[in-house]
């Protein structure tokens, strides 16, 4: 009976270690794709810019 919930316990705890593992990963692509569309909105305000402010090609 000890063994079995000491099994349960050790399996929460690892689930939980795997979600906030999980979280962080998550966090990191969010803040990788943030970071990309910034760079992605500079280039297309510039070229926006460099084409005289006409919207050729881009969305």
């Amino acid at each position: 009976m000890v063994f079995k919930c000491s099994i349960n316990l050790l399996v929460k705890e690892n689930k939980w270690c795997l979600t906030k593992k999980i979280e962080k990963v998550v966090e990191l692509i969010y803040k990788l794709v943030e970071v990309i569309y910034k760079f992605v909105e500079a280039i297309y305000k510039l070229a926006i810019r460099g084409l005289g402010g006409e919207c050729v090609g881009f969305i």
